[in-house]
């Protein structure tokens, strides 16, 4: 009972990492409004970037494995475009994710 009671405990004090995670995802859009490229611009911490061809979603995909940034490469027949999947976490911070666009820069 002590464990459950505990869990739950954090779970209503998590709010600083909700706060932060919604920040985080904020950050994100903003950057990636500025590359006028297709995403999803939720609030969720699981953002899209779409391509519009294989070939380039690869190339970003393994420029970003190059530089220790891991994305899930998602593509046909899981779906009807490629993309990369992008994953934030608590544990991220807005310099992570300025290095992931100065690496999606050096791309163009």
């Amino acid at each position: 009972m002590y464990f459950i009671k505990r869990n739950i405990e954090k779970l209503i004090n998590a709010d600083d990492r909700r706060t932060k995670l919604n920040s985080l995802s904020k950050y994100f859009n903003q950057k990636l409004k500025a590359l006028n490229v297709n995403y999803n611009s939720s609030n969720s911490p699981i953002k899209f970037i779409e391509f519009d061809d294989i070939e380039a979603a690869e190339n970003i995909h393994q420029t970003l494995l190059k530089h220790h940034v891991f994305t899930s490469y998602l593509r046909y027949p899981t779906v009807t475009k490629p993309m990369l999947r992008i994953s934030l976490s608590y544990f991220h911070t807005e310099q992570d994710i300025d290095r992931l666009f100065e690496i999606l820069h050096q791309e163009d």
